[in-house]
């Protein structure tokens, strides 16, 4: 299964956020995969590391305006183990897809009253997406990737999440700059490499995404770090936990060595793009028309069309 080349979520308080580089399962027009990551230690209010546990039989999280103490809650970058990727998957599913201010269900009135058979398939369809994006991997990513999960220390819940991956941006067009796919990305430059005789590849062998590109590839392709799947549990909206976590993904980017960060925002979504660009100072960079979003039909994603925005910020 394949998702959406470019979705990216944000579900936080009144923002909800489809469209971008969020990773979605089997999406029935286009596909699309994840494919990378990478470990680094997070930090929060708390700076912690735990181990995480699968949530698949956890129930739905019913919308609440009960707010959690800010400091009860610690950033942990995962590990990529099965346990990790189910937890990740279920909260996108129960806090995102289920249970968003922007109506992403297509045959359902809201997410309780989806039936759990179809909420198990939607979470597993997405921990496979997420598998290949974020998952452990024998041997290495091309590209620098890192999930990132907002983790109550009582129990370990998850009550946020976001994504950082590295991509290749096609700037070749100058007025709409297009972002690669994660697979795409990382087969190009994996290509590259593969084309040199033998010493060059011992050369390249441990070389960065912005080494091989600046040397090895047109001008036109630059590697970007690209923000996507910010979403946070109802129990821990309204505590700056979003804008946290955007914090925290940019102190990813700078520790790639990159000095901006990108994600995309369906235009019509006011709330999601109050918090990038009045809050986080992300500034628009081209209008993506009739854009590729993710909305929940049934037991399934499907693929619409919205105007969308790629907005960027320097670090």
């Amino acid at each position: 299964m394949t998702s959406i080349v470019g979705m990216l979520l944000l579900a936080v308080g009144a923002l909800a956020f489809s469209s971008s580089a969020f990773h979605v399962p089997s999406v029935t027009q286009s596909h699309h995969r994840y494919h990378q990551r990478t470990k680094r230690p997070a930090f929060w209010w708390t700076r912690a590391k735990y181990g995480s546990s699968s949530s698949r039989g956890s129930t739905l999280v019913a919308a609440t305006t009960t707010t959690t103490d800010p400091g009860t809650i610690s950033l942990v970058e995962c590990e990529g183990s099965p346990d990790d990727i189910m937890d990740a998957a279920t909260h996108m599913v129960d806090c995102f897809w289920l249970n968003s201010p922007q109506s992403l269900l297509v045959s359902a009135d809201d997410g309780a009253t989806v039936d759990s058979n179809v909420r198990a398939n939607l979470v597993d369809h997405q921990a496979q997406d997420l598998t290949e994006q974020f998952g452990e991997r024998l041997g290495k990513r091309q590209l620098d990737t890192t999930l990132i999960k907002a983790v109550m220390m009582a129990d370990e819940g998850t009550v946020g999440m976001v994504c950082v991956d590295v991509r290749l941006m096609d700037e070749s067009s100058s007025s709409i700059p297009q972002i690669l796919g994660a697979v795409q990305s990382e087969q190009m430059l994996k290509n590259t490499v593969a084309s040199l005789g033998p010493k060059q590849r011992r050369q390249y062998k441990d070389a960065s995404a912005q080494e091989i590109a600046k040397q090895l590839l047109p001008p036109t392709l630059v590697p970007i770090v690209l923000l996507s799947n910010l979403s946070v549990s109802p129990k821990a909206r309204r505590v700056g936990l979003a804008q946290r976590l955007c914090e925290d993904a940019e102190r990813v980017a700078k520790s790639w060595g990159y000095t901006e960060l990108h994600l995309k925002v369906e235009a019509g979504n006011e709330a999601a793009r109050s918090l990038y660009e009045t809050k986080m100072k992300f500034v628009q960079q081209a209008v993506l028309k009739d854009e590729a979003a993710i909305r929940v039909d049934g037991d399934t994603f499907v693929e619409v069309q919205a105007d969308t925005l790629l907005l960027s910020k320097k670090l």
